[in-house]
């Protein structure tokens, strides 16, 4: 179940210890990471691999962890989450897991939610409690889709995801709402009934003004307008190098 008491950071560290060492067991993986003799750090161990097999990053074959990825890449785990919400049954755990960014932010256009317990369980029929709540907003934070603030999610993806994202895309151009529909999406999912969701609008806005994209607005194309402070722009160009 994807539902794991994790905090984030703890995931990439215990696949990047699996991957350096197949073969490696729960117990060993409890034994190197517990630092302190006081406290126990199963649980937090156990609900990590559990994750990891979620994801498809890593197997079990007689009781030993391998990796079944070469690298660590979050792009590859929001992909993972993205097919994985495509294929679970609507009332499992996992759906609504890989469901509720799309749902009460993309869907409602939405950049901050105060209450996400409250918002989940009002559109999901599946109840999850409030510690299940949490641990996805420390992951989703994590995983670079946004920021826990005053309580509750600030869905604005960090600049440093979109620019891991847009980097195998150096040189492309075309329309922005191309580029989102068909490329961004498959990792952030971004678009409902043809608009973009005004966090990675943002996010764009921002990487132009760092000087990674270029945003332009070309006449008489059939595709969505955007519009900022300092005038409009439909089209992306991907610079080469930054």
């Amino acid at each position: 179940m994807l539902f794991q008491m994790c905090y984030g950071p703890e995931i990439k560290s215990i696949y990047s210890t699996i991957h350096r060492h197949p073969g490696v067991t729960t117990s060993e993986l409890k034994e190197w990471f517990q630092y302190n003799l006081e406290g126990d750090i199963s649980s937090l161990i156990e609900g990590t691999i559990n994750f990891l097999k979620d994801i498809n990053f890593i197997k079990t074959q007689d009781k030993r962890l391998y990796s079944k990825v070469e690298e660590w890449n979050i792009t590859n785990v929001l992909t993972e989450l993205n097919l994985i919400s495509k294929e679970e049954e609507e009332e499992s755990l996992n759906y609504i897991f890989t469901r509720m960014y799309y749902e009460l932010f993309i869907k409602s256009d939405e950049l901050f939610i105060e209450d996400i317990y409250y918002e989940t369980n009002l559109i999901f029929n599946n109840s999850v409690g409030q510690e299940k709540i949490n641990a996805w907003k420390r992951m989703m934070e994590f995983f670079g889709l946004g920021y826990r603030v005053y309580g509750g999610f600030y869905a604005l993806p960090h600049p440093s995801l979109l620019i891991k994202i847009i980097e195998k895309y150096k040189g492309w151009e075309g329309p922005v709402q191309t580029f989102c529909q068909s490329h961004l999406s498959t990792i952030i999912p971004c678009e409902y009934k043809g608009r973009i969701y005004k966090g990675v609008v943002y996010g764009l806005q921002n990487l132009h003004t760092e000087g990674v994209i270029q945003l332009q607005y070309k006449q008489d194309l059939p595709y969505t307008v955007f519009q900022e402070s300092q005038g409009q722009w439909n089209w992306i160009k991907i610079k080469e190098g930054f």
